[in-house]
């Protein structure tokens, strides 16, 4: 099980840093469109994990300074900033106290943009960081729906490793599979030389109902 926070430390001048970190995961077992309890239609996937830690963040927040005063390193991280600025909104309201800025510092070694859940990790050991720097733990609802704010579809990292259809535009939970996947070896290769594929630009084909029903056989038979 990954641990999700650790103990926050209060710092000088009355600032204080909390540290998170996430899991990353192998692409999907099976992703597409299925059924809900109320029979609509929803993008859904079934997400396979990986054990290892795959980003850690800390978050120092500094009462006092505007929201908008909030640093990343490294630069370019625009997800995970989004999701700092959320969770700090998020707190704040909790504790009653204003939104503020703060300094995000992020490290893994998680590929990026190939498809194994660096931005996921990079916004869910982010929110969960700035939870912490709160003396909070976020319930992992919260963190799906922060998460999905922050970057419009998110796997379910904040789950811990459970085999569950998710709702990854939504962040809600379709169906439990059950308490654990079985034990794998997984083999990956890295194409196209490794270069990041922006997946935001790819086309989307519409499901039709025969594409639904085949998608529920292979829910049925995963499960």
């Amino acid at each position: 099980m990954i641990p999700t926070v650790l103990a926050a430390t209060p710092g000088a001048a009355g600032l204080r840093t909390g540290t998170g970190c996430a899991s990353f995961h192998h692409g999907e077992i099976l992703q597409g469109v299925f059924l809900d309890g109320a029979g609509r239609r929803c993008a859904g996937l079934v997400t396979l994990p990986m054990a290892e830690p795959g980003s850690r963040a800390e978050f120092t927040r500094r009462p006092g300074t505007a929201p908008a005063a909030l640093t990343v390193v490294p630069a370019g991280r625009t997800k995970a900033a989004r999701a700092a600025a959320l969770a700090v909104a998020e707190c704040a309201r909790w504790a009653g106290e204003p939104p503020c800025g703060g300094e995000l510092r992020l490290t893994g070694d998680v590929p990026v943009g190939l498809g194994m859940g660096s931005s996921t990790s990079d916004v869910i050991a982010t929110v969960r960081a700035v939870a912490d720097a709160y003396g909070r733990r976020l319930a992992p609802a919260t963190v799906a729906r922060l998460a999905v704010r922050a970057e419009r579809a998110c796997d379910p990292l904040m789950l811990d490793g459970r085999p569950v259809l998710f709702a990854q535009r939504e962040g809600r939970v379709l169906e439990v599979l059950g308490p654990a996947l079985p034990a794998l070896v997984v083999v990956g290769c890295a194409l196209g030389g490794g270069t990041p594929v922006d997946t935001l630009s790819l086309p989307v084909r519409e499901a039709g109902d025969a594409d639904v029903r085949a998608w529920e056989r292979l829910r049925a038979l995963l499960r």
